[in-house]
Parts: C-alpha cells; sequence; structure tokens
C-alpha cells in the first residue's frame, strides 16, 4: 500500500474509533480493503486480547470496543463477527446475537449440516426426513439401503 493512502486510511478510521482508550487505539490497524480494525497486539485463538487490571485479568478487544462505542451487550448475548476476521474491532462489523445463531452462522459441522436441504443423492430432507446417530441419513436412503441388503440375502443361494 502507498504510505500516504495508509495514511489517510489511517486517519479516517481515528475518526471512527474516537471513543476507545488510548492504549488501545495504538494497536489497531485499518484495513483498506474490508474495513476491519486489526488488533495488531497479543492474539489467543485469533481473537485480540488486552490486559485489563481488575478481577478478569484479560479481556476480548472486540467485546471491548462493541461496548465503547454501541452500548453494553445484553445478557445473554454474545459478539459475532459479521466479517468473519476474529481480530477485527470494528463495530459495525459485531453484531449482539445468541449462542445459537452465533454457532449456526460459523463454519463448524453443525452449522455446515443445518445449512444442508437435501441428501447427496438429492432427496429433501423436508420431504424425507432424517435421523442422527453419527451422522446425519436421509430416512429415504437408509430405506432404499435396509431393501437392497435384504433383496442381497435373500437371493443368496442356501
Amino acid at each position: 500500500m502507498v504510505p500516504g493512502k495508509r495514511l489517510r486510511a489511517l486517519e479516517r478510521a481515528k475518526m471512527s474509533w474516537s471513543g476507545l482508550p488510548d492504549h488501545i487505539e495504538k494497536h489497531l490497524t485499518p484495513e483498506p480493503n474490508s474495513g476491519c480494525w486489526l488488533w495488531t497486539h497479543t492474539l489467543q485463538y485469533g481473537y485480540g486480547m488486552y490486559w485489563k487490571p481488575d478481577k478478569q485479568p484479560w479481556g476480548r478487544v472486540h467485546r471491548l470496543a462493541y461496548e465503547s462505542l454501541k452500548g453494553l451487550i445484553p445478557k445473554g448475548l454474545q459478539i459475532d463477527h459479521l466479517c468473519r476476521t476474529r481480530c477485527c474491532c470494528n463495530p459495525n462489523h459485531l453484531e449482539a446475537v445468541t449462542q445459537r445463531e452465533n454457532i449456526l452462522r460459523g463454519t463448524a459441522p453443525s452449522a455446515v449440516n443445518s445449512r444442508k436441504t437435501a441428501c447427496p443423492a438429492g432427496h429433501l430432507y423436508k420431504e424425507y426426513g432424517y435421523r442422527t446417530l453419527k451422522d446425519r441419513r436421509c430416512r429415504e436412503c437408509d430405506r432404499l439401503y435396509s431393501k437392497r441388503k435384504y433383496d442381497a440375502v435373500r437371493k443368496r443361494p442356501k
């Protein structure tokens, strides 16, 4: 990036994050393409961490940014990164959601499976239903598999 462009991006971003404490501001770097405010200091599992001298000495920076610039996080809600960048602290990229919503928006197997509407053979889960044992199984595929297995046993010579 051209130095002049970076400086202008920093100036634009600083106007937006003026409500944050100084010791937090100095570790933020704006990313001009995505609009993320990237935390460039301590990270844990990709989330920005900062030192706060009270009962819990480490805090997550994105929570501090949200609370400083948007207000308190409602009880029972979590902060979700809409940009999917864990070290982002831009409150416009953060949203307070339930734990269920936060998990379903992610990329974990439970979230991926919840978005599926049909089995690999093309049977709609809504129409045929499914069951879960170790994995998600379409009832129609299960029925066809059992029928093939039954027919194979019956045709076997004695």
